[in-house]
């Protein structure tokens, strides 16, 4: 079925291009004719219903048909509707009309069964998605028992210090193999939340300093920053304490993990601890590759990389920054980022002082 000819995205205004979904560009009557971009005053009342088309024809006779699949949406331009095909002879010649003329009920029948292909897509994908990660439980399980027993080691070696000041006191071997570990079990959490986001809130919830979770994860990620020559510094410290699960561990293995990936060489990732009233914030900041405006809010959406990510680190999966809003959120907390441009580049990338900035509501 011939819906339109064009499968390429109509530039509507950021509103609605903000949107996700799908949208097909005008035809060439439209782009001699409204310069296709007179397109956004025909998209201003569009209609969106579930699963249900809703139709209406522009000033220059197409039909626009809208709908919802999924929390996504969706536009279909450029078609001739069946009815007033008679009426639009005068616009449209007769190769066009033949070709792009479709009937109302045969619109609705395509969104009957795509909504049922999409539905079975993704089934299928989060099947395939749980078959892949399944073994990671077991090394999960196999890193946890490493880490168990150094920890053990570690508290019968030195039984008047505290667990973390008593395993990095061990030797340079021990502890090179205690946080790799951690690290491994930190990604393998990851994939985890990915597969099964409810496991984010699971368990019961206990008492945690937001402070302990931070400076701990930037122990483990210190060589990974120096191997970059990057430092890790902490500005202030804080001592308040909230109800947590114990998915708060990924919170910071994310951003600072993130700050690391995105950072140019031999500059210091900051780390600032503030309150504002009863508020707790927590800022990492970081210089990097510019974070657009654009990307500021697509960055925290599953599958969605910053436009200039992927030049610089091919680590990145989009997945990251979807789950700390994710953790965040479980925490009674919001994340934004902040980007302020710098006067040069890094491979051809415009260098930006980056904030990610987390405010816990105590």
């Amino acid at each position: 079925m011939n819906i339109s000819p064009f499968p390429i995205r109509v530039q509507v205004g950021a509103e609605f291009q903000s949107q996700s979904g799908l949208i097909f560009d005008s035809t060439k009557y439209c782009i001699d004719n409204c310069n296709g971009f007179n397109c956004r005053k025909e998209y201003e009342d569009l209609v969106f219903v579930k699963n249900k088309p809703h139709f209406k024809e522009c000033h220059k006779g197409f039909l626009i048909c809208s709908f919802v699949i999924h929390q996504r949406q969706y536009v279909i331009h450029g078609m001739i509707d069946a009815r007033s095909k008679d009426k639009n002879k005068r616009i449209f010649d007769k190769k066009y009309i033949g070709t792009n003329t479709i009937g109302r009920e045969k619109i609705s029948k395509f969104i009957e069964t795509y909504t049922a292909l999409d539905k079975t897509y993704f089934k299928n994908m989060l099947k395939k998605t749980n078959e892949l990660i399944f073994p990671y439980h077991d090394i999960k399980r196999l890193v946890g028992t490493i880490v168990s027993n150094i920890e053990i080691y570690a508290k019968r070696t030195n039984p008047t210090m505290n667990l973390d000041t008593a395993v990095y006191s061990l030797d340079e071997k021990l502890k090179s193999i205690f946080v790799t570990s951690k690290l491994i079990d930190s990604y393998t959490s990851v994939v985890d939340a990915l597969s099964s986001p409810e496991s984010l809130k699971s368990g019961t919830s206990r008492m945690r300093r937001v402070y302990n979770a931070f400076h701990k994860m930037a122990q483990i990620l210190e060589s990974k920053a120096i191997s970059k020559k990057l430092n890790i510094k902490f500005n202030g410290s804080d001592f308040t304490e909230i109800p947590a699960y114990t998915s708060l561990d990924l919170l910071p293995f994310i951003i600072l993990d993130n700050a690391i990936k995105y950072s140019s060489e031999i500059n210091d990732i900051i780390i600032y601890f503030k309150k504002d009233g009863s508020d707790l914030i927590v800022q990492v900041e970081n210089t990097g590759c510019i974070i657009t405006d654009e990307d500021k809010g697509m960055i925290f959406k599953r599958l969605n990389r910053g436009k200039f990510s992927s030049s610089f680190s091919s680590e990145g999966s989009g997945i990251g920054l979807y789950l700390a809003k994710v953790i965040a959120e479980h925490h009674n907390a919001v994340i934004e980022v902040e980007s302020a441009p710098l006067s040069y580049q890094h491979r051809g990338i415009e260098i930006a002082v980056n904030i990610f900035t987390i405010r816990f509501k105590i």
